[in-house]
């Protein structure tokens, strides 16, 4: 049976799939689009974040939004086994609740730093950051009604990350960010192997991949950023991610461990796995020529979807 949220504006079809072949041409700017994607190699027809500006940005968000609508969710697989939904519901809706804001502090964060050096589109593209959250609150909170698993309304480390962000400026912000963004990849990573549900595997194939985008994109922003800050501003700055970096790491695993270990990564792993790719997202953007960034995610096994 159907249990659609009635907020659901995506049409839902009973027993639809998710779309996660999703093309990258929206009909927001098809020429544009097409030439974003890298031209040889492994990932071929893949969109080549490392080199994309602001205004490849903006496209990219439309046609991934332009997609969104388009999306099916799976409504007739059996609800979770009662081991399963007790392991996974609970860490779920953490992850949900991290997706769940207004972007209030982020829009303002943003608009700041637009009207100093004048880039309005900065502006555009935090709505267009929020929208995409929201979507994958929604897709996070559709599984559970499905599958009767109880939604979050607090938790202390939603609240820990909430208020980092809102410490410092727009620089503590886009790097909070970026760090929460590095933890989900791996857990949505292991999420999609630690259940049978072809509907979980498939939304946690969406969202890493969405993840992995943002990640490019605050790295580029943060490096713009550095660009208009002096030496020492910009070390305080890294040592702050850092320290926000560590502390996420220590601080996730007591509450996810469960997660992960069920899809094979112990405690050890996790660290390897995790400071692997922090090491390589904060480098600069303009070392990254030969795709290290992207080496990193390949090495952790992809969700399977089979």
């Amino acid at each position: 049976m159907c249990r659609s949220s009635p907020c659901c504006d995506l049409g839902c079809d009973l027993g639809c799939d998710l779309a996660l072949d999703w093309p990258l041409v929206g009909p927001c700017d098809l020429e544009r689009v097409v030439n974003l994607t890298t031209k040889t190699g492994a990932r071929a027809g893949q969109p080549d974040f490392a080199s994309f500006d602001l205004a490849d940005w903006l496209v990219w968000f439309d046609a991934q939004a332009d997609q969104q609508h388009k999306e099916r969710l799976i409504y007739d697989e059996r609800l979770l086994s009662g081991a399963e939904a007790k392991v996974l519901g609970r860490s779920i809706a953490q992850f949900q609740l991290g997706e769940v804001s207004d972007g209030a502090y982020l829009v303002k964060a943003m608009t700041s730093w637009a009207m100093r050096n004048g880039q309005d589109d900065l502006v555009t593209l935090a709505h267009k950051l929020v929208r995409e959250a929201r979507h994958h609150a929604f897709l996070l909170a559709e599984f559970m009604k499905h599958h009767d698993l109880p939604q979050a309304r607090a938790h202390p480390l939603d609240a820990g990350f909430r208020i980092i962000r809102r410490l410092g400026r727009v620089e503590t912000m886009l790097s909070t960010l970026m760090v929460a963004e590095l933890i989900a990849t791996h857990y949505y990573q292991c999420l999609g192997h630690s259940t049978r549900s072809t509907m979980l595997k498939r939304i946690s194939a969406e969202l890493l991949e969405d993840e992995k985008a943002h990640i490019y994109l605050y790295r580029r922003l943060l490096a713009d950023l550095r660009g208009e800050r002096g030496r020492f501003h910009n070390l305080v700055i890294k040592g702050i991610e850092h320290c926000v970096f560590l502390t996420a790491l220590v601080a996730v695993w007591p509450f996810h461990h469960k997660v992960y270990r069920r899809a094979g990564t112990g405690l050890s792993t996790y660290w390897h796995v995790y400071w692997a790719r922090f090491r390589e997202t904060i480098k600069d953007p303009q070392s990254d020529q030969e795709g290290r960034l992207e080496a990193v995610f390949a090495q952790a096994k992809e969700v399977d979807l089979i």
